[in-house]
């Protein structure tokens, strides 16, 4: 299994451990940058390129909503979603300690896969004021779980709070000279086509205060999308290749949404 070849995209910033210590997959460090650590997966253009969400609350979800046919599924790391691609083997699977802490979000009998894809620049040749390039691709972590879920709306929550609780290395700590917090609370989305689970998104920011290349502070704010239903937890988040280095906002949350939706669809197989 190897979770470090870059593609076409050239040596890149590393992603850190996801929400809860589970494992984010390595890629290289980028020379000139600084390594960064995000949370638990994506942008990209979904065919027909549309994304829009049909209802939206304050962040309550009820069990009501989860379907009883979605017991009995486990979850597995497509080779793409949307425009992006798997670039590795073979997916990551937990370890002992990782599915320990999986079970303490709310899952009984744990599995889990993890994976990243990549998503090609839209603009090779967009570069900032410094001459940095502002555009290099998109990332997407996705880490799904499997198991059984008698309270997929705490699930759910557990899930979201190991953002913050667990820190950026899933053991509580905080790299001196960043900070990660939570930007008001999580809301639940429900994208089109998206059934018969529970879906909520957090907006994330990082600050390193380490700065960029060119000295300035370096926030990059991002939103983390996840569902859970009887069976299955899958947790979604993206950040711009370039934002790894510069700072800068990610892709719009219900963007993440569809593409959790997506995946939603195409990770979940039943037996």
């Amino acid at each position: 299994m190897n979770h470090s070849q870059p593609g076409p995209y050239g040596q890149q910033p590393q992603y850190g451990a996801a929400p809860g210590g589970f494992p984010a997959p390595p890629a290289p460090k980028k020379k000139t940058g600084l390594i960064v650590t995000v949370v638990v997966a994506a942008l990209a253009v979904i065919a027909g390129g549309t994304y829009f969400v049909l209802a939206r609350d304050s962040g309550e979800v009820n069990n009501s909503d989860v379907a009883d046919s979605t017991k009995g599924y486990h979850v597995v790391a497509p080779a793409s979603v949307g425009n992006y691609s798997r670039k590795a083997d073979s997916p990551g699977e937990l370890n002992a300690a990782q599915k320990e802490r999986a079970e303490g979000i709310g899952i009984k009998n744990v599995q889990g896969v993890f994976d990243q894809y990549y998503a090609e620049p839209l603009d090779r040749d967009a570069r900032n004021q410094h001459g940095t390039r502002t555009d290099m691709g998109n990332r997407l972590q996705f880490h799904g779980f499997s198991g059984e879920i008698a309270d997929p709306a705490k699930a759910l929550d557990n899930y979201l709070a190991t953002v913050e609780k667990q820190g950026l290395k899933g053991n509580g700590k905080i790299p001196q000279g960043t900070v990660m917090q939570r930007v008001g609370t999580a809301e639940a989305v429900k994208p089109a086509g998206f059934e018969g689970a529970l879906m909520k998104c957090q907006l994330i920011k990082y600050t390193d205060a380490k700065g960029t290349p060119e000295g300035d502070a370096k926030e990059i704010e991002f939103s983390v999308c996840a569902w859970a239903d009887h069976s299955t937890v899958g947790g979604v988040d993206v950040v711009g290749l370039a934002q790894l280095t510069i700072g800068g906002k990610g892709p719009a949350r219900d963007e993440v949404a569809a593409l959790t939706a997506e995946l939603y669809k195409t990770a979940r197989q039943k037996g």
